[in-house]
């Protein structure tokens, strides 16, 4: 679905996403879409490291980024819940074509 959207495109065109950094405090960060597995790493798509067969295959600092991505995503997954239950017409599927 990403693959064919919209977004994706702005992207590679340079409007979104494009290496330049937000400033947060004394940090300087650049923009990533978080994902899970099932996306494929690129510049700008952050996914969690994987287990290839070998148990104990990841390190610790590994471990700890998966976990935070976790987090993170378990975070934003809540606040979509919470604004599909505030905001219903969220909930239906939205067929628009500009």
């Amino acid at each position: 679905m990403f693959a064919l959207s919209d977004l994706k495109e702005s992207i590679e065109k340079g409007k979104f996403l494009n290496g330049s950094k937000v400033n947060i405090g004394t940090f300087a960060l650049r923009e990533y879409i978080l994902a899970d597995a099932g996306f494929n790493s690129s510049d700008y798509v952050v996914t969690p490291f994987t287990f290839h067969g070998i148990e104990y295959s990841l390190t610790e600092h590994q471990i700890n980024y998966n976990r935070r991505i976790s987090r993170c995503r378990v975070q934003v997954e809540n606040g979509l819940g919470f604004l599909k239950n505030r905001f219903p017409i969220l909930k239906k599927r939205n067929n628009y074509t500009p």
